[in-house]
């Protein structure tokens, strides 16, 4: 299937991610962004990460930032450690559209859509803001991944009562989530991976500097009756959320409507996103997870901590970030070390008084 240059490159991408001979099982969360997957992934690195490694991608990019190695795709990779042996679960989520796309759009709303930063964002009317989505709406996660990147060649009904859906296709495992039941994904994930596992939320928009302007936008916004027609009619929309849901969801929706809008045809859309690429630059903050997955020692004590307090019902605040975790571990051996040394002083000069006082008791 693959040539020995790309199998020698999907072998140093294994190599750079941790994918060793040490994991037989491997966890891809492969979803478009702000779908609640950075809250399923530290959830899944808390509590399972001693027998699963996880990996968190959006798009084909991702590899490149994460391991240096180019023109490889995530579905080779997939199916590459699928065929060394690895147990592959691959893991999509579906999102409320009109939501998704808010947030997706916040998401790199000030590089990507403004060429600015966020501080100078917060000044901006919101009106332009608005403005600047509806020209963009229908473009804004066109893609379902567990659709038309998977390579699935028969999809059964979505199970409206379990609210999740598994798929298994040439010996990988497809698992498909619906963000608006993540208060559900505790258990569905206990189930799959027989591990007890509890989610946490994590990296929230409304916790980032454009979180005024995003709590504005989402108080203002109104949708155009033409976009809201176009969402009843959605394929995917309609796929995950039975009639009762659907039904809901747009009647939430229609207090909030506004006169029709004519947005970006595909043609204004590819050039202003070609523009819009050029002008801006692409990074992953890898500090926005909760637990960002290392396996040390240092890191796996803090986890179990951690997973203590969860299962008690305590609240947690730190986050298990390695450097953050080794400087912490340093500081308590020194202070160890420091308490130790001040011990062994006081016993020293308590030997030495007490010699000295048995010398003066000679002498007299």
């Amino acid at each position: 299937m693959f040539d020995e240059l790309y199998i020698n490159n999907l072998k140093i991408i294994n190599q750079k991610l941790n994918i060793t001979d040490d994991y037989k099982n491997i966890i891809f969360v492969y979803t478009q962004q702000k779908v609640g997957s950075t809250s399923l992934v530290s959830s899944l690195r808390l509590f399972a990460l001693e027998s699963y490694i996880i990996i968190h991608a959006h798009d084909d990019k991702c590899i490149k930032i994460f391991t240096n190695v180019e023109n490889i795709t995530m579905k080779d990779l997939i199916v590459y450690n699928n065929s060394i042996g690895k147990n592959v679960f691959v893991i999509d989520i579906y999102r409320e559209p009109i939501e998704h796309k808010i947030s997706a759009y916040f998401e790199n709303i000030a590089y990507f859509h403004f060429n600015n930063n966020e501080n100078n964002l917060n000044s901006y009317p919101i009106q332009k803001i608005i403005h600047r989505f509806n020209c963009i709406f229908p473009y804004i996660v066109e893609k379902d991944y567990f659709f038309e990147l998977f390579d699935i060649p028969v999809h059964p009904d979505f199970d409206h009562e379990k609210k999740y859906m598994i798929i298994i296709h040439n010996n990988i495992t497809y698992i498909k989530l619906i963000k608006s039941f993540s208060h559900l994904w505790g258990d569905i994930l206990t189930h799959i991976f027989h591990h007890k596992i509890c989610v946490i939320q994590d990296y929230k928009t409304d916790k980032k500097i454009i979180s005024d302007l995003y709590s504005k936008f989402k108080y203002n916004y109104k949708i155009p009756i033409n976009f809201l027609e176009n969402i009843k009619s959605n394929k995917y929309f309609k796929y995950y959320f039975n009639e009762k849901e659907q039904e809901n969801y747009i009647k939430l929706w229609s207090s909030k409507v506004d006169k029709p809008f004519n947005h970006f045809t595909r043609n204004e859309y590819e050039l202003y996103n070609r523009i819009s690429i050029e002008n801006c630059r692409y990074f992953i903050n890898n500090n926005h997870y909760f637990d960002q997955g290392c396996i040390c020692k240092t890191c796996f004590k803090k986890r179990y901590s951690i997973r203590n307090k969860i299962f008690k019902g305590e609240l947690i605040q730190p986050s298990i970030l390695h450097d953050e975790n080794i400087k912490k571990n340093v500081a308590s051996n020194i202070r160890k070390k420091i308490t130790l040394i001040k011990k062994i002083n006081k016993f020293n000069n308590q030997i030495r008084n007490n010699k000295n006082k048995t010398f003066l008791r000679i002498m007299r």
